[in-house]
């Protein structure tokens, strides 16, 4: 596993000799090496909160040469351009709408939604009931959060500064709102379709596990807030996981599970369904009118259905 880095700072407050002069210097500022340039050091198993990693987009090309001017995922510097910001949003988003390429995306958006957050929920559970996570499971969970933020989405300097309604902010709820609604939506699907194959077909377990997965994923900054703000290991478990219970308990409303599975294969109204059934079977032009309709009452799929069988007989 390659070592994570980040800007190096200072551990707590304290002065240092700089060309023979002591300066004083508090608790997270950056230090600079002998020519005052900042420079990275290997995180290893110090906790990246609110740090400063490279990121593995920020390394695609050298900054200052020729490629790097048109390296739109590159967003490391001072000063983010429009056009990059819109065309590295197109170019993430792209893939999810074509047939088939989302399935795949939905996919992996799972596997690694899983797998990056899993050591952040391991640290949670771990400092509820442990205390803290000062011993070796701890630490090797925190040298694998930190490996995993080297893939996460990067902002400018000013992109940071101007906060959630800046561009690049927008521009990252966007593909990763994306990418999670279509993952819930695969994981979904997969299970169901997993269960039928086997004769279990069972659409309350994947909704709930569709469901599990998106309060996890949606919580996964929680912890480090918690971290940033001072609060110790436990208080952090705590709040992530309440967090995730809190989420997990709101998207049970009906309106929040009739939008998330709405049109797909775990849409909870039984009409889709039903209409799918009569396009094939009804041809008499006498129930075109109802035929047409994008959504359709109880009464009105049951008197259409009976038109053409008696097979409905539990609606």
């Amino acid at each position: 596993m390659d070592p994570t880095v980040a800007l190096a700072i200072y551990d707590e407050d304290g002065y240092e000799k700089i060309n023979g002069q002591k300066v004083f210097h508090k608790k997270g500022d950056y230090k600079t090496d002998e020519n005052g340039d900042f420079y990275y050091e290997v995180l290893g198993n110090k906790e990246g909160y609110g740090r400063d990693i490279l990121r593995y987009t920020d390394t695609l090309t050298v900054d200052g040469s020729t490629l790097n001017k048109f390296d739109f995922f590159d967003s490391d510097g001072l000063e983010k351009s429009i056009t990059g910001t819109l065309v590295k949003t197109a170019v993430t988003l792209t893939p999810y709408l074509i047939p088939g390429v989302r399935n795949v995306m939905g996919v992996l958006g799972i596997v690694s939604g899983l797998t990056s957050i899993m050591p952040t929920l391991g640290k949670a559970i771990n400092g509820l009931f442990g205390g803290d996570n000062n011993g070796s499971f701890g630490k090797n969970m925190t040298v694998a959060e930190n490996w995993f933020q080297k893939f996460a989405p990067t902002q400018s300097d000013k992109g940071q500064r101007d906060g959630f309604w800046s561009l690049e902010s927008i521009a990252d709820i966007l593909t990763s709102s994306a990418s999670q609604l279509y993952s819930q939506k695969t994981l979904g699907e997969l299970t169901y379709g997993i269960q039928k194959a086997v004769n279990m077909g069972n659409k309350n377990l994947a909704r709930e596990l569709s469901l599990g997965f998106m309060a996890i994923t949606s919580s996964d900054q929680v912890y480090s807030d918690f971290k940033e703000a001072g609060a110790s290991d436990q208080a952090a478990g705590i709040g992530m996981l309440a967090s995730i219970g809190t989420l997990y308990g709101l998207m049970h409303a009906d309106y929040f599970r009739e939008w998330l599975f709405k049109g797909g294969v775990l849409d909870e109204s039984e009409a889709p369904g039903i209409i799918k059934n009569l396009r094939k079977e009804l041809s008499d032009p006498y129930y075109a009118t109802l035929l047409g309709k994008e959504s359709l009452t109880k009464e009105e799929a049951k008197v259409l259905y009976n038109a053409s069988s008696n097979k409905l007989k539990n609606l």
